[in-house]
């Protein structure tokens, strides 16, 4: 994977952030470029180290992310929660 310029983080009150993000239809060129691009943002967020990106917070519309899962950065694309366990605090 090579190395570029990480996006820069979208903050708040920018409207990308409330939206309802797009389904990925298609993983073609585009798709694979983008999440390089969430990887490597990711890995460059060092104090604090990064944990999880969606692609929203880089101002694109798309349901992708990526998560630091143990020593791999995974992507998940068009994610969907299928159960819930407890309650949150």
């Amino acid at each position: 994977m090579k190395k570029t310029t990480p996006p820069p983080i979208v903050k708040v009150p920018d409207q990308v952030l409330r939206k309802t993000a797009k389904n990925v239809s298609n993983v073609d060129h585009g798709v694979k470029t983008l999440i390089e691009d969430m990887v490597n943002a990711l890995q460059s967020q060092k104090d604090p180290e990064g944990v999880g990106l969606a692609a929203p917070q880089i101002g694109i519309s798309k349901r992708i992310f990526v998560a630091r899962i143990g020593k791999h950065i995974v992507a998940f694309i068009n994610p969907k929660i299928i159960a819930l366990s407890g309650r949150a605090p």
